[in-house]
């Protein structure tokens, strides 16, 4: 794991810095990670960008409630004015997101790569 880490730093690619989503998933992007393989020893190195909606819950509240269970860890620490303001803003931003089904849901992007070691 060292090795891909070292790898990974040497030609500029983040996990949370470069996703399908950023930029389309384009040829830049794409050409990052075979480089990034292939200077790992992978063989075989293949990319399909998956474009899905990631579902959140059946309606603004539930998907609240899931979206909390998940991040909400990352409200510690705020004061209670900023605490306040940041769970409107979710649920507002929630309830944005509310499909004619009534289901919450976000574009969402990855890349599925698939590699042999050889």
């Amino acid at each position: 794991m060292h090795d891909l880490r070292v790898t990974a730093q040497h030609h500029g690619i983040g996990a949370w810095r470069d996703h399908p989503g950023r930029d389309g998933g384009g040829k830049k992007q794409r050409d990052h990670y075979l480089v990034f393989f292939d200077a790992a020893g992978f063989a075989d190195v293949a990319l399909v960008n998956l474009r899905e909606p990631m579902y959140f819950g059946t309606d603004a509240d539930e998907a609240y409630k899931f979206a909390l269970g998940l991040q909400g860890w990352l409200l510690d620490g705020l004061d209670d004015a900023a605490r306040d303001d940041a769970l409107v803003k979710l649920h507002a931003s929630l309830a944005g997101h509310t499909g004619a089904d009534g289901t919450v849901a976000y574009d969402a992007a990855m890349w599925i790569i698939t590699a042999r070691k050889p």
